[in-house]
């Protein structure tokens, strides 16, 4: 896998509309990336989320899309399979790609304590209920969790919080991109069940 760093100044997400991949896509811009992105079809209250930050997004994914080219792509899970245009363009271009978990921990949740949650059912439910529990605890958690949550605005809160809990899959889209927690430095694990049909 090819990665960027703080210097790779545009980043361009292939399945930005996910409420993951759009949370960290809004995270990057917030930190100051220029970053954009493309998807098939986008829906509230992703699409406005994108929209409320500046956030340019392509329906469907077009060669013209990735010109001029990025400094780096974050590739998302859902639906980039190999065969998948976009991921062989990037691929065929040698542009520099990586995972979200793998660009969110390399840039983002350096140094904090991540709480990482993996399996095949329950990942948002049981997420949320620990960020929940640190909230009121008094810790004041960020949190990264792919869905809305019933407590707050927002599926992602993070700014100086040194607790932050991820929602995270087992693996990821091909090639060999995955989502573990290799991604993160001192992290703790909640492991659902997993099934092999499941990532």
């Amino acid at each position: 896998m090819t990665t960027g760093n703080k210097e790779s100044n545009h980043l361009y997400f292939l399945g930005i509309g996910g409420t993951l991949m759009g949370s960290i896509a809004i995270l990057a811009k917030e930190a100051g990336y220029e970053v954009s992105g493309n998807d098939e079809k986008l829906y509230p209250p992703m699409s406005n989320l994108l929209r409320t930050n500046n956030i340019t997004v392509d329906e469907g994914f077009h060669p013209e899309n990735l010109n001029p080219q990025p400094d780096q792509v974050i590739v998302g899970n859902a639906n980039l399979p190999r065969g998948h245009p976009a991921l062989e363009y990037v691929l065929n271009r040698q542009i520099p790609y990586t995972s979200g978990a793998e660009w969110l921990g390399t840039n983002i949740l350096r140094n904090r304590w991540v709480i990482a949650v993996s399996g095949t059912h329950g990942k948002t439910t049981t997420s949320s209920m620990i960020a929940w529990i640190l909230e009121y605890a008094g810790l004041n958690p960020g949190y990264l969790i792919g869905g809305l949550l019933s407590w707050v605005t927002l599926a992602f809160w993070l700014f100086d919080n040194f607790y932050v809990v991820f929602q995270m899959s087992v693996i990821g889209a091909e090639p060999s991109i995955d989502v573990t927690l290799r991604n993160f430095i001192g992290a703790g694990i909640a492991g659902l069940a997993i099934f092999s049909s499941h990532n």
